[in-house]
């Protein structure tokens, strides 16, 4: 999520779930911007870290996942995108942007889209 008039950092709407709530030692980053990396220091703490593997999910598919995807992707990082974990309010933007990313992956282009189940088996 990004910070926008009706939703201030620090408001209701910024507040994460009790199961979700980054350890002491997680890094949280509060951004502005649809991407992540955009005026946050995102990129240098995953520099840092030797992270070089983003697992995207979120809202918004068509901002907020896009614009962190394609910056990952300008930064040289491998991107997953989680199928089952991105959504937005609009059913048919959801189904197109996933058809063309499951095409381009099929063409060996850089985004990868795996279920959440494959990638962290909750068995």
């Amino acid at each position: 999520m990004h910070s926008e008039e009706e939703m201030p950092i620090g408001s209701e709407y910024w507040q994460i779930i009790p199961e979700l709530i980054p350890a002491k030692d997680e890094v949280r980053i509060e951004k502005i911007y649809g991407s992540s990396f955009r005026e946050t220091k995102l990129g240098e703490i995953l520099k840092d870290q030797d992270n070089s593997h983003l697992y995207i999910s979120g809202a918004q598919s068509e901002n907020c996942v896009n614009a962190t995807s394609v910056d990952a992707l300008e930064r040289g990082m491998k991107v997953t995108l989680i199928s089952d974990a991105h959504t937005t309010d609009d059913a048919s933007v959801l189904a197109s942007i996933m058809q063309k990313l499951e095409d381009s992956q099929k063409c060996g282009h850089a985004i990868v889209v795996e279920s959440l189940e494959r990638i962290l088996p909750l068995n």
